[in-house]
């Protein structure tokens, strides 16, 4: 995929769609101007898709933060109309628990809000987002365990997906001999955690 169609259709406003495993995006050129994204950007731990020596939109990993920082979080409510929508779903299929990985302490508040409240009824095992400011404080007091939640570590990310060819290869990805996919968290990160 690349930034053509969007482009065309939103000129004027920046515009992201993630693919369903978390580890790229396709943005608009608008985004890419907002984020400061060039050809000649290097972003460590991601990669920058070039066409003809331009950014197509295709956006992996590392590359994919310099456009979702100037995204706004959405607001509790949002979040937890979104609770509360997904329990619904997961619910009608027979699903009564979820993992999710990589999440934010504010999530975690307004699950146990949800859950206090007696809204959200589902059994929740959550890893935090790689964060230093999250290992003290979590790392101290050990998996953390509430009610239906239950907060067992940290999802650290040591190289992006197959899918989107971030995952890191001995040997090139038989579809692109070009690229061997590449480390998102380098070894002094990894060997700190």
């Amino acid at each position: 995929p690349d930034k053509s169609e969007l482009d065309r259709r939103f000129p004027d406003r920046p515009v992201l769609l993630k693919r369903i495993d978390g580890h790229a995006v396709v943005v608009n050129q608008r985004a890419l101007d907002i984020a400061g994204i060039t050809a000649a950007s290097q972003i460590p731990g991601g990669r920058i898709e070039l066409r003809n020596g331009q950014p197509t939109g295709l956006l992996l990993d590392a590359a994919m933060d310099e456009v979702e920082k100037h995204i706004p979080p959405p607001g509790d409510s949002l979040t937890r109309r979104f609770l509360l929508q997904t329990q619904d779903s997961c619910f009608r299929y027979g699903l009564t628990g979820v993992h999710d990985c990589g999440v934010s302490e504010r999530l975690l508040e307004l699950v146990e809000a949800e859950q206090s409240a007696g809204r959200l009824q589902m059994k929740i095992f959550a890893l935090l987002h790689d964060s230093a400011q999250y290992y003290d404080r979590w790392i101290r007091s050990g998996p953390y365990r509430k009610g239906n939640l239950h907060v067992g570590g940290f999802k650290v990310y040591a190289d992006g997906a197959l899918g989107s060819r971030g995952a890191c290869l001995s040997a090139p990805y038989h579809d692109a001999p070009a690229q061997q996919g590449f480390m998102i968290s380098g070894p002094d990160h990894l060997r700190m955690l």
